[in-house]
């Protein structure tokens, strides 16, 4: 059937590409074992080199999605729960002063589930620090870095649990509490937890690490302001364990894959990820590493709830449990952070629509033509 659907899909992606102005490059997979559907599709605007649908993507904020998935197969093997403090797992040194309210130093009540889940208290460090990395893409910043920069300038947001504020600083911390449990930097605990395991042998971290795979296409062009990013240096550690993952679709559909089927965390494990802590609006529940798309009447039918992570590039890896489903796509410009979900919403709609369409079969064919 993905062949009667390549030709609408693929003109919707390019229409995408044209309504939004600056986008060069846009990457597209929907995979369906229940529908019958794979494709693999790019767009380019007039112009524009050729995407290959073979080439790895910067995901953005998709990458918080492994990053909790890596702590919950921690926690399925004994190594930290959910609940653990912060400061029983990195130095006071380090994140002494980090979430301070009316005088007082509350960063000991942090505990694991805060940081997953945005509701630490802590204020996001990234576009103050994209901005500054921007004007001088050649200096180099470390995650000790960025912890420094937050101690100085940025007020907590509130008391931890009290409030649900997006954060990539949460996700600094939680890759920090990986390197010191494992002994491994955070690029190859990944590597050698996720990527080695599922045979994902055309995806890194962004300039952390390189694929497995010699054959491996360049990686596609990334911008923000018109501004390539594939060679900052500074993103790296701003980034880091909140947004990493360059990958391919078809190496995200296996990442997908095994995290539905049960071969990265348990179960119970992934029931308690995928249960919203927080909320960012209307419908969009924030589990552990988690966006999950809830139904509110008059604003989100339930045909469209779905769960996966989105990301800053217009980025975004969703899964439907209901037709079953793996999405994975991005725009690969940060001034489209919301157009990857709203485009996600109408390639739902199209694709129903096709999967949901009678098909006559050519007996029934003859006879309405013998009939006219």
């Amino acid at each position: 059937m993905h062949r009667t659907m390549q030709e609408p899909v693929k003109r919707l992606l390019e229409q995408e590409v044209r309504r939004s102005g600056n986008v060069d490059q846009a990457f597209l997979m929907v995979h369906s074992e229940k529908h019958g559907t794979h494709l693999n599709l790019t767009a380019d605007k007039a112009g524009v080199r050729s995407a290959d649908p073979r080439q790895p993507y910067y995901t953005a904020s998709v990458g918080k999605l492994f990053t909790a998935v890596l702590i919950g197969m921690m926690k399925d093997q004994g190594l930290l729960s959910f609940q653990t403090q912060l400061t029983e797992l990195l130095d006071d040194q380090l994140i002494q002063g980090l979430l301070v309210l009316d005088g007082k130093d509350r960063t000991g009540e942090i505990q694991l589930h805060h940081l997953l889940s945005h509701t630490s208290g802590l204020d996001d460090h990234w576009k103050p620090m994209l901005e500054q990395t921007m004007e001088q893409p050649n200096r180099a910043v470390t995650p000790e870095d960025v912890l420094a920069w937050v101690k100085g300038n940025q007020p907590a947001v509130g008391a931890p649990g009290n409030k649900c504020r997006y954060s990539d600083t949460n996700y600094l911390l939680l890759g920090m509490v990986v390197e010191r449990l494992l002994g491994l930097t955070f690029a190859q605990a990944v590597h050698q937890w996720i990527f080695i395991p599922l045979g994902m042998d055309r995806s890194s971290l962004f300039r952390q690490s390189v694929p497995r795979a010699d054959d491996t296409v360049e990686t596609a062009a990334f911008y923000s302001e018109k501004k390539r990013l594939n060679e900052n240096r500074g993103l790296p550690g701003i980034d880091y364990a909140g947004g990493f993952v360059v990958s391919t679709g078809e190496d995200l559909l296996l990442f997908m894959k095994a995290l539905t089927q049960g071969r990265l965390v348990r179960q119970d494990t992934l029931d308690q990820m995928m249960t919203p802590k927080g909320r960012f609006g209307p419908g969009i529940g924030y589990g552990y590493g988690t966006m999950v798309f809830q139904p509110v009447p008059l604003l989100m039918p339930a045909k469209y709830c779905i769960w996966g992570h989105a990301g800053a590039t217009g980025s975004f890896l969703f899964y439907h449990p209901a037709r079953e489903v793996v999405f994975a796509g991005t725009f690969n410009q940060f001034e489209q952070e919301r157009r990857g979900t709203r485009f996600l919403f109408r390639l739902m709609q199209q694709l129903f629509k096709l999967w949901d369409k009678p098909v006559q079969r050519k007996d029934e064919c003859h006879a309405a033509k013998n009939k006219i």
